[in-house]
């Protein structure tokens, strides 16, 4: 799997804008579980293909 790099860094603009909203700690929790949800269920297939089990119980392997 290739590694890529995405600059999220916030623009100005979007700094000044944020000043002024009522965005609470709650509310980006809340944004925060329901993207990663929503992400899951778009990528449940590839995930669990990258996430298998690597332990051995009970094998002869030392």
């Amino acid at each position: 799997m290739k590694n890529e790099q995405l600059d999220i860094t916030p623009t100005v603009g979007l700094l000044a804008l944020l000043k002024n909203m009522r965005y609470t700690e709650w509310y980006a929790l809340g944004e925060f579980v329901d993207n990663a949800i929503q992400s899951y269920r778009l990528n449940k297939k590839v995930l669990k293909k990258y996430n298998q089990p690597r332990c051995y119980y009970g094998s002869s392997k030392t």
